[in-house]
């Protein structure tokens, strides 16, 4: 039986990363064999300059993050069908009854490029209240302060908590944009790049060529995990660091331009309401980043299936 370095918990062997704490083991193995690298002042100015942005652009999420936002209150509900169709065919919902239709209105959101769309979709208002920093503490057996939110009992970060949420929603959604729309990596710096290549890559990242995107089927990662009691204990774990009633985990199988995609998806449940938490299934081994992964409808089957 193997554990998780991180956290303590047992390990899931057919997946890389731990289905409590989303370590990923492969990096974790690597650090026991070689010191990790420097991280040099260029990324860390260009990290805290991308935060500055989403701060001052708080106004946009004042408006989408809500249950209760204008965009929510005025929408039909969302269809709960893990049946095919157009992403962008599915309305803003003030209540999602179940995680699928938090799925289909993310998704929706971005075929139809509608920020508030998205954000409604997901737990940040929430998060940002309720996340407990004791028990994320309890639960990994560590402090990491560069990845936990602030303890939200108090109210300066209760509210710095929001924008945190914010951008680690917006860090994956850039992951999902760079994998649906160009063959450029999300994960490493390109370098070198000429003028031409970098306004050829922001021609391809036109987002209005995310208008094709339909959502295929959305099922539980791993089938035989969604009754597995040491895997629901950990979402119960989980859950309760954010202050959410329930936790549960989504794989996605899309289609753009013919092309079949698997993208991951982190929902809690507060009260009757699902949300997105982050878009990334640890069960299913997807990449922190956010980034899709080439499929097929058959490896899709066989993947939730197992």
């Amino acid at each position: 039986m193997k554990f998780c370095p991180s956290c303590g918990s047992q390990r899931l062997t057919e997946t890389p990363f731990c289905a409590s704490c989303g370590a990923d083991f492969r990096r974790l193995a690597a650090a026991m064999v070689a010191p990790a690298p420097r991280r040099s002042g260029r990324r860390t100015v260009l990290a805290l300059v991308a935060l500055a942005a989403v701060v001052a652009g708080g106004g946009v999420f004042a408006a989408c993050s809500s249950a209760g936002s204008a965009t929510a209150s005025t929408a039909g509900g969302a269809g709960a069908s893990t049946a095919g169709g157009a992403a962008s065919a599915v309305a803003t919902s003030a209540v999602r009854a179940t995680p699928e239709d938090a799925v289909r209105q993310y998704l929706a959101g971005v075929a139809a490029n509608d920020t508030n769309q998205v954000f409604d979709a997901c737990a940040i208002d929430e998060v940002a209240a309720h996340f407990q920093f004791d028990l994320q503490a309890e639960r990994l057996q560590a402090i990491v302060p560069s990845n936990f939110l602030l303890p939200s009992g108090y109210q300066f970060y209760a509210g710095l908590n929001r924008y945190g949420q914010a951008y680690q929603i917006f860090y994956e959604l850039r992951g999902l944009a760079y994998s649906l729309l160009s063959s450029q990596p999300v994960d490493q710096v390109i370098s070198p790049v000429t003028a031409d290549q970098a306004q050829q890559l922001v021609k391809d990242l036109d987002p209005s060529h995310l208008a094709g995107l339909t959502v295929v089927s959305i099922k539980f990662p791993i089938a035989r995990f969604a009754t597995d009691t040491h895997t629901l204990s950990n979402f119960a774990a989980e859950a309760k660091v954010y202050g959410a009633d329930e936790l549960t985990e989504r794989l996605a199988l899309v289609q753009l331009n013919g092309q079949y995609y698997d993208v991951g998806f982190t929902l809690v449940r507060y009260g009757s309401d699902w949300k997105v938490l982050n878009q990334v299934s640890n069960l299913a081994g997807m990449p922190t980043t956010g980034a899709a992964q080439q499929t097929t409808p058959e490896d899709f089957a066989a993947t939730t299936g197992g």
